[in-house]
């Protein structure tokens, strides 16, 4: 299992690395760990000439050493420079625009990027009467450079107060600071035509998933069910009730509101079954995945490019690219390719909560879901699908379900009966959308698509509401990280174990 997989013992090391930089990054320097990185390198330049080569166990060490400190110094390197951008920051602040303002209870949430890319979110007061504040706010544009006064400055990685949580989440996601702005202390400067290409991706992106729900609502699509519907299919989650949230959230099926992994998998599985994927031969196959993987990134722009979903495309992308190559789409090999890039690109995701569970979800697919599904053998091709979705939802949430107890503090008893209804009806609802927007054109056709998906959206509402509802659904449990830890060392270790059986029983048949 270890020998036969590269790219995970490149992987591993990396990780830790960035793990060590995470727990030590206020002590290191990125440029010491740059020197040392050089130093590993010229070792293994040196030790591929020796007579084993590549083939010594030193240049395997030195090998891991390395992928070591290039986690450990990357990390070490992200963290300096969101800190840095904290020292730009005294009595005044300027950015621009990253996001429309968020209107909270006593102020308007802006998110600003500073000129050497780390970002600040400013909070504006709101005036005695904040009618004129939220017309003035309201017709901000993402791209435009904001001035203000700080009132208020908090250093997200320096609070040691109740709110240090929370703090260490904004640091991880690249905010350096947050700040206090009284309500007249602030003033804007419109964007120039020739802003970067990302804040008019933004805007654009934002702007197209407002006029898609308008269509939804002009055709019928609206109340709690249009709302899930919206949610589900263009990511646009600010018409969900609080109770709607609720219900998803303990029945243990809130990922399905928000744009992720989960979505793409099904749009990637219809892509699949439309262009005959799974049926070509390896040496044209790259021919349908270079179809696919534009799909689903106009998908993502669609959905407004929230991050969950640009790195769920982003891992899918790079495993399609794997994919054509070799025969398989999950191996622990592709997933632990795409795992590396990803966090060379960004490795402060790795203390993404977000990211560790898909990743998790992926690899134990990839490890578990053969084995499982083939304990029942059937030629129907309905019931195999259903068997398959029973054995990938039972995986994901054995799989994930520490995790999520570690992260927000409680886990649904139902996850897996839970998720086995929901997905077919959200499988059904965003193939039912697909096909009602190809034939939005067409009345006699359209109209009975808009009953079916309506009727899907209300029906996974009630069945969410009835599971919440039940005594006992929901588990309130956070767990330390060591037992987190220890419980998937026991897992790895039956994977390890199954395996060996398998491949043992499996070379005594080959013997007899």
């Amino acid at each position: 299992m270890w020998q036969g997989q590269p790219f995970l013992r490149i992987a591993i090391p990396f990780i830790a690395g960035i793990g060590a930089g995470s727990a030590f990054a206020e002590k290191l320097d990125a440029y010491v760990l740059l020197c040392v990185c050089g130093a590993v390198l010229s070792l293994l330049f040196f030790l591929r000439k020796e007579k084993d080569g590549e083939h010594s166990p030193w240049f395997g060490i030195g090998a891991c050493l390395l992928s070591f400190c290039i986690g450990m110094t990357l990390y070490t390197r992200q963290h300096q420079n969101i800190e840095s951008g904290a020292r730009l920051l005294t009595t005044h602040c300027q950015g621009t625009l990253q996001a429309k303002p968020e209107n909270k209870q006593h102020s308007y949430a802006l998110r600003i990027r500073q000129h050497d890319g780390t970002e600040v979110i400013l909070y504006v007061g709101k005036s005695k009467t904040h009618s004129s504040d939220s017309v003035s706010l309201s017709s901000l544009n993402i791209g435009d450079t904001i001035y203000a006064a700080v009132s208020h400055l908090n250093i997200t990685n320096k609070d040691t107060s109740a709110f240090q949580a929370y703090n260490s989440h904004l640091f991880r996601n690249g905010i350096c600071a947050t700040a206090y702005v009284k309500s007249n202390g602030w003033r804007a400067k419109r964007r120039s035509a020739d802003a970067s290409p990302q804040t008019n991706i933004s805007e654009l992106s934002h702007s197209l998933q407002e006029t898609l729900h308008h269509i939804y609502d002009q055709q019928g699509i609206n109340g709690d069910a249009g709302a899930v519907i919206e949610a589900m299919t263009i990511g646009r989650k600010s018409s969900l009730s609080q109770d709607v949230r609720s219900s998803y959230a303990s029945s243990g099926v809130s990922h399905v509101l928000a744009m992720s992994g989960f979505h793409i998998a099904i749009i990637l599985t219809l892509l699949q079954f439309i262009l005959f994927s799974k049926v070509i031969p390896l040496r044209w196959r790259w021919t349908t995945n270079m179809v696919i993987i534009p799909i689903l990134w106009c998908f993502t722009f669609v959905a407004g490019t929230p991050p969950s979903l640009v790195r769920a495309s982003t891992m899918c992308s790079l495993l399609l690219i794997c994919h054509s190559f070799t025969h398989q789409l999950l191996s622990v090999n592709s997933i632990a390719v795409t795992l590396v890039f990803m966090l060379c690109c960004n490795p402060m995701h790795i203390l993404n909560a977000g990211m560790q569970l898909s990743f998790i979800s992926v690899t134990a697919i990839a490890l578990m879901a053969k084995e499982l599904s083939s304990l029942c053998k059937v030629k129907n091709m309905i019931i195999q699908y259903i068997w398959q979705l029973i054995v990938v939802s039972f995986v994901c949430s054995l799989a994930t379900a520490p995790l999520v107890a570690y992260h927000f503090g409680s886990i649904s008893l139902l996850s897996i009966a839970a998720n086995l209804a929901v997905t077919l009806f959200v499988t059904a609802i965003i193939i039912g959308c697909a096909a009602w927007w190809a034939t939005l054109w067409l009345p006699s056709v359209n109209a009975p698509l808009t009953d079916f998906i309506l009727w899907c959206a209300s029906t996974t509402n009630a069945i969410t509401e009835q599971m919440a509802s039940l005594p006992y659904s929901t588990l309130h449990w956070r767990p330390n990280l060591p037992l987190v830890f220890l419980y998937y060392l026991i897992l790895l270790s039956l994977i390890y174990a199954i395996h060996t059986s398998r491949k043992n029983t499996e070379k005594g048949i080959r013997t007899m």
